[in-house]
């Protein structure tokens, strides 16, 4: 598989990696990998990982290859950390970014993803347990308390 960069320097970007097959077969390859680690459909998965670490060349490929491993029955869950932005009160689920890396951030930004309301130290999720885990989130004075 290519490198991200050298994808990048010869014009595959997410468009024509989509339009080749590549993010398809990226996809099911990172996918296969999650599965080898024991990741399995139904499962509620915290993610907090470093993009340029999964060696993917787009986040999109990342985020729907844990969804795949999950299942539509698994709850994908990522940090949505916004504690440096200032001052707190004007925290925006909606448009206060992730702090934590551009994996979590476009997580964040896609569609159906949602987001816990603690203005620090949020977390976002898609699956059936996303209720569940993220509406009593902001009640916590912490950011790890018993609520999160």
């Amino acid at each position: 598989m290519r490198s991200r960069r050298a994808m990048r320097s010869r014009g595959w970007g997410h468009s024509r990696l989509r339009a080749s097959g590549h993010l398809q077969r990226e996809i099911e390859w990172l996918a296969a990998g999650l599965r080898q680690m024991g990741v399995r459909p139904g499962d509620t998965l915290l993610v907090h990982a470093s993009f340029k670490a999964t060696g993917a060349a787009h986040p999109e490929s990342v985020i729907r290859a844990l969804l795949e491993a999950l299942g539509p029955e698994g709850t994908l869950l990522m940090p949505a950390l916004s504690y440096q932005q200032i001052p707190i009160h004007l925290h925006d689920t909606r448009s206060t970014p992730s702090c934590v890396g551009f994996l979590t951030e476009h997580f964040r930004t896609r569609p159906g993803t949602r987001r816990s309301l603690h203005p620090t130290h949020s977390v976002c999720a898609v699956g059936p347990r996303t209720a569940e885990l993220l509406d009593s989130h902001f009640r916590d004075t912490t950011p790890c308390g018993p609520c999160s």
